[in-house]
């Protein structure tokens, strides 16, 4: 009886022992996992096809205003691994506002929360969610991590735009990447045939960020779509 009382003093122990290193490697792992994903490079820009959203040289509606189902396309294309050629983009822009109107009705702008819910009903592998004031480096975190950011601006707002006056108060795209050591952002702008990997400085995109809200555009509100695969 000794020995058996001995032999579960032991297993005890052991069992105890097993707890404090699991604990341990659990506690290290998760250590581990938090300074991944805060810790970023300094720079990165992902390979987003590029297209502007009059593929076909046609500026007349639909794509006059087809910024927000371009920037999906271009979104969706990375995701997928696959280049867009100008026929192809005409066709996904189509499908995308096909859907958009099916459920919505014709509109020319949309929310962020609108453009969220077109992305899911057009059931593409990927996913968009909605992130009111995000702050610069939350932006930052999810290029590093391989995840496009669909944005709303006020072009008036930019430095250095490609759009003149103060007739366009409201444009969609896709901040693809961003530079610490020039402190600028890298977009893919599909309102123009120059668009691809045009750069903003931080603070200005930033400024110039906000979303579109029926009745009241522009709105001031900071939001953006953080994108990831389903």
């Amino acid at each position: 009886m000794l020995v058996f009382k001995d032999n579960r003093r032991y297993l005890v122990i052991a069992v105890i022992l097993g707890i404090i290193v699991i604990s341990s490697l659990l506690y290290g792992f998760s250590r581990l996992k938090k300074q991944v994903i805060t810790t970023i490079p300094q720079a990165k820009n992902l390979n987003v096809p590029f297209t502007d959203q009059a593929p076909k040289a046609n500026w007349q509606e639909p794509w006059l205003d087809a910024c927000e189902e371009t920037s999906i396309i271009m979104a969706d294309n990375f995701y997928k691994n696959t280049k867009i050629t100008p026929d192809q983009a005409k066709q996904q822009i189509l499908a995308i506002l096909a859907v958009k109107d099916q459920h919505f009705g014709v509109s020319k702008d949309e929310s962020m929360e609108r453009i969220a819910e077109i992305v899911n009903l057009a059931k593409l592998p990927w996913k968009a969610v909605v992130s009111v004031n995000p702050l610069l480096n939350d932006i930052k975190k999810e290029i590093a991590q391989g995840h496009p950011v669909i944005a709303p601006i006020d072009p008036s707002l930019l430095k250095n735009s490609p759009y003149t006056g103060d007739s366009l108060k409201y444009h969609v795209l896709i901040i693809s990447g961003y530079d610490d050591k020039t402190k600028k952002f890298i977009v893919q702008d599909p309102g123009s045939t120059g668009g691809k990997n045009n750069t903003y400085d931080y603070q200005n995109f930033y400024d110039a960020i906000n979303d579109y809200l029926p009745n009241d555009s522009p709105s001031g509100r900071k939001a953006v779509l953080f994108t990831s695969l389903n």
